[in-house]
């Protein structure tokens, strides 16, 4: 039964993944697929007791800046453009 569940989740998951990645710009697919290590990082944390040191959550704060930085600064360009 969790051999199925894991399989039908993986499946699904994927296959929502391949949805909208088709109706996104690639770089905003891009930028999101970069957030994956941080969001695994936050939830081995959360539910497997994973310990963070502070190097990986400096890198996790990094990158999350980095993502906000791009995103913010394309909207204020787009925005300008108009």
């Amino acid at each position: 039964a969790i051999l199925l569940t894991g399989i039908v989740a993986s499946a699904l998951a994927f296959t929502i993944q391949a949805f909208v990645q088709q109706r996104i710009s690639s770089v905003r697919a891009a930028v999101i697929l970069t957030t994956e290590p941080m969001f695994a990082s936050i939830f081995g944390y959360l539910l497997a007791g994973d310990r963070l040191k502070p190097m990986q959550i400096l890198g996790g704060v990094f990158i999350l800046t980095g993502i906000l930085t791009g995103e913010v600064l394309a909207a204020i360009q787009q925005q300008n453009r108009k």
